[in-house]
């Protein structure tokens, strides 16, 4: 997908709060409360859910609510539909903030697709529509933002309705310095490119809504339909999908190489949940809040972590996984039949989001990747920061890519075989006149260099210099001039905190990466429990934030590590779904973030 002015161009919100509103979607309720409308045990919740919902966004006040469609399970065809409607009204009396509605294909039928299962838009739908929710496209406006509402299963359809639609559509996204589109069925998952399923909007409908977006600036389009979590930029427009409050489209789960959750993955409560949207003088930011089916363990009134709104984060993020190639939905018999659906598992995004992480550290392969190029655009749009690390000093073909990929990444870590000597520094200070960016250097440990005397022998490799290091940094005094800082790991055993103390002490005018090894000596046994680890990680990040001058910590472990080397706990499950790791490490993040100074 070629990508139109991305660049350097950030989305990263700044200035004050103006006002903030929830984002629901796929609420999907029955007609009785407890009772599935459907084969799936979670179904019968979604009334539930919508109810725990609605307490959590009235104790936020926000200034409104938009719902993204697929109110109601029942589908228009179906006896039970009004009856449905009328109890999503009756819960939805509680809310104490306006609605707005966005029609979904439960709600006034599915999208014109011959192999779509549920029956499809038609007049009769659209006067059951008007009749049970109201107007199915309209704008309004809030604070000088303005909104519009679309009924994305109108198009294609070939009615008169569509026709008028694309015309008032063409007017109300016009002379707006600033808006937001609603629809129910995303644009795309993967790409614009990618052929018709049952999750998007088809061809000539989503070339012609792309282009309307684009032509007059939209800020963000926010969708629904499938249940998770996906995002995406283009432009000067970010293309949110919203997880439902009711539900997990199971298929889903095959993003994910563990066995899938309760149901099936259905009802994988790390993945249910809304946005909350702070709209400010400069940009916005959309949190992904996730339930866990009530109001307990939610966030609260404490201060939301976003990578767009810390702009100077010191949390790093080594991404040992696959993060930016596509992964296969495969054909599940259900609502594809006929294709295979490629996607991103955007769920370490929005952890990432959630955790305040700035920075992530990916290899040389990844910047070598046109896809996962394209991907670092992206994400940097939303204020976060990549750290590109190669072995050994790059040259040739490997430089001429970070050259020209500069607009991808922040930072160069280059991987020395052994210590730094003349010739190396030399080679570096080249690096960085000839790729702009700042360097940071390492070492290469392992094994061979740790002799073990029990007997036993086990392979590793690990990178970054230590305590032990800091006399012969000390004695190349010309290093300050060719690079810009060091990185650092801990062993087993050390408290990052006390080696960050030592660290600055001794070298206290140059940029310091510490990296934060999980991992225990032994590969064959799990290294420490999830407590142990949460103090570890917090350690580390408020070391941090206490340091002076530029240091910054990255973890090595994101997800669990229950298979190869050195089994042990990371900041997420292998659901992506938070731990106490990760719930530790934000409730820190916050607290560090608060003291911060305003910027």
């Amino acid at each position: 997908m070629v990508r139109k002015g991305l660049g350097m161009r950030r989305t990263a919100a700044a200035g004050e709060v103006l006002f903030e509103f929830a984002i629901i979607a796929d609420t999907h309720l029955g007609p009785t409360d407890g009772i599935s409308p459907a084969p799936w045990k979670t179904n019968s919740l979604a009334n539930a859910r919508a109810k725990a919902v609605i307490s959590d966004i009235n104790s936020r006040k926000p200034a409104f609510v938009v719902h993204l469609g697929d109110m109601v399970h029942p589908v228009p065809a179906h006896p039970d539909h009004t009856t449905a409607a009328k109890r999503f009204h009756e819960i939805f009396a509680a809310l104490e903030a306006p609605l707005h509605l966005v029609p979904g294909n439960h709600d006034i039928g599915d999208k014109p697709a011959i192999w779509n299962p549920a029956p499809l838009i038609n007049e009769q739908f659209l006067n059951l529509y008007q009749a049970n929710f109201g107007a199915q496209f309209y704008a309004f406006d809030h604070d000088g933002i303005h909104f519009v509402v679309v009924n994305d299963n109108l198009f294609n359809t070939g009615f008169p309705l569509e026709e008028e639609q694309w015309r008032w559509l063409e007017q109300a996204l016009k002379g707006h310095k600033r808006t937001f589109l609603f629809t129910h069925y995303p644009l795309y998952l993967l790409n614009e490119q990618e052929d018709e399923h049952a999750e998007n909007i088809a061809e000539p409908g989503r070339s012609r809504l792309l282009d309307l977006v684009r032509r007059n600036n939209v800020e963000a389009v926010f969708t629904a339909h499938v249940h998770n979590f996906f995002y995406d930029a283009d432009a000067g427009t970010e293309y949110y999908v919203a997880p439902s409050v009711a539900a997990v489209r199971h298929d889903y789960a095959e993003l994910f190489s563990v066995a899938p959750a309760e149901e099936f993955g259905r009802n994988d409560l790390g993945k249910v949940g809304y946005f909350w949207v702070e709209v400010r003088s400069r940009g916005h930011v959309a949190h992904f809040l996730r339930i866990p089916g009530n109001v307990e363990g939610m966030p609260g009134a404490a201060p939301l972590l976003h990578g767009k709104t810390i702009t100077n984060s010191r949390l790093g993020i080594d991404l040992r996984y696959v993060w930016a190639q596509p992964l296969c939905v495969p054909i599940t018999g259900a609502l594809d039949e006929f294709g295979r659906k490629w996607v991103r598992n955007d769920y370490l995004l929005a952890a990432i989001w959630e955790m305040g992480a700035g920075w992530l550290r990916v290899p040389m392969e990844d910047i070598a990747s046109a896809e996962a190029r394209a991907r670092m655009l992206v994400l940097r749009r939303s204020g976060l920061r990549f750290t590109v690390f190669c072995f050994e000093v790059p040259s040739g073909r490997l430089l001429d890519i970070l050259a020209a990929a500069a607009d991808c990444y922040d930072r160069l870590e280059i991987v020395l075989p052994g210590s730094p000597t003349a010739n190396s520094l030399a080679q570096v200070r080249g690096v960085r006149s000839t790729t702009g960016k700042p360097v940071y250097l390492s070492k290469l440990r392992t094994s061979a260099e740790h002799a073990q005397k029990t007997g036993r022998y086990a392979h590793f490799i690990d990178c970054g210099f230590h305590l032990d290091d800091i006399p012969l940094i000390n004695r190349l005094g010309d290093m300050r001039g060719a690079v810009d800082g060091l990185v650092f790991r801990t062993n087993v055993g050390e408290r990052p905190g006390a080696l960050a103390s030592a660290i600055r002490a001794s070298i206290p005018d140059m940029g310091i990466c510490l990296s934060v090894r999980m991992f225990g000596p032994d590969p064959a046994s799990h290294h420490g429990t999830q407590e142990q680890t949460a103090g570890l990680v917090c350690d580390a990040l408020e070391a941090a934030y206490a340091s002076a001058g530029p240091f910054d910590i990255v973890l090595d472990t994101v997800i669990d590590v229950d298979r190869g080397y050195f089994p042990r706990c990371g900041l997420l499950d292998r659901r992506y779904n938070h731990t106490k790791v990760s719930r530790a490490l934000i409730e820190t993040h916050r607290k560090l973030v608060a003291r911060q100074p305003a910027s």
